[in-house]
């Protein structure tokens, strides 16, 4: 990629706002920094969006510390502006704000992943209907059923990520209180924001050790951290930008899947 959009009023975006609020100038150009690293690999044979730099590589070029890029680069997902999975870090939004060579070749990627079900000849249109019919059902049913199971796995990554741990994706425990949370109609936003919460208040002292989704997702307390991490996060009226919700960051990055999960812009 040669270049990408940028607005002359980025700096404005309410999640960047935050980002100078928490960590001021070095968070901002850090950013951008990540989003030219990033620019720089993406080609015909590589529309990943994938950040290929590690901390230790970022923190050496620009004269910090890993544990501060570590910090940072949390704070980036949480907020949405950058996607994980498995320890990666994606920018997918980056393939709204390509260049125009760029751009053709994720429209051409994304017209790659429709895929025209085939339905086999019948001996007449009202059994074509029905065959139709079946499989759309059946297709609506494996698609929540996938939905839901898609969405657990991003809350793990994003538990994993952020609190530095390696839950399995695969664990029925983690699975299962995840999945009560959600039939109590917690949101994925509102899981990451206790997770985000917890950990800037747990890592590093003797409560790290209750940073694990049998505490942070309990029944009886998750309520609880919940109110108490959005009355931390009030802005004072007097900031003329207003509080950004997390986005769902629930996408699946294997098989170049990204290019269903582009509509959002930076």
């Amino acid at each position: 990629m040669k270049w990408f959009k940028h607005d002359s009023d980025a700096n404005m975006d309410a999640k960047l706002q935050e980002v100078l609020l928490d960590h001021g100038l070095e968070g901002f150009g850090l950013y951008w920094y990540c989003i030219e690293l990033i620019s720089q690999k993406v080609n015909a044979n590589n529309l990943t969006f994938e950040l290929e730099h590690d901390c230790r590589i970022i923190a050496r070029n620009t004269g910090s510390t890993v544990a501060k890029i570590e910090t940072i680069m949390r704070d980036f997902v949480r907020l949405g502006l950058f996607n994980a999975d498995n320890g990666h870090v994606f920018c997918l939004k980056l393939a709204k704000r390509c260049d125009d060579f760029t751009a053709k070749l994720v429209k051409a990627e994304q017209q790659k992943r429709l895929v025209n079900q085939e339905v086999g000849e019948s001996p007449t249109k009202t059994e074509k209907v029905r065959i139709d019919k079946t499989r759309l059902d059946k297709n609506r049913l494996d698609n929540k059923d996938t939905s839901r199971e898609k969405i657990i796995d991003d809350v793990i990554g994003f538990l994993n990520f952020t609190t530095n741990q390696n839950y399995r994706k695969n664990g029925k425990a983690t699975r299962k209180i995840i999945n009560a949370r959600l039939d109590d109609k917690y949101t994925v936003d509102e899981l990451k924001i206790v997770i985000s919460s917890k950990a800037k208040d747990w890592l590093g002292t003797e409560h790290q050790i209750y940073l694990r989704p049998e505490t942070l997702f309990a029944n009886s307390k998750i309520e609880g951290y919940l109110n108490a991490a959005n009355n931390k996060t009030q802005i004072s009226p007097s900031n003329n930008f207003s509080k950004p919700q997390l986005q769902d960051l629930s996408v699946t990055l294997d098989d170049n899947s990204w290019a269903n999960n582009i509509d959002d812009v930076l």
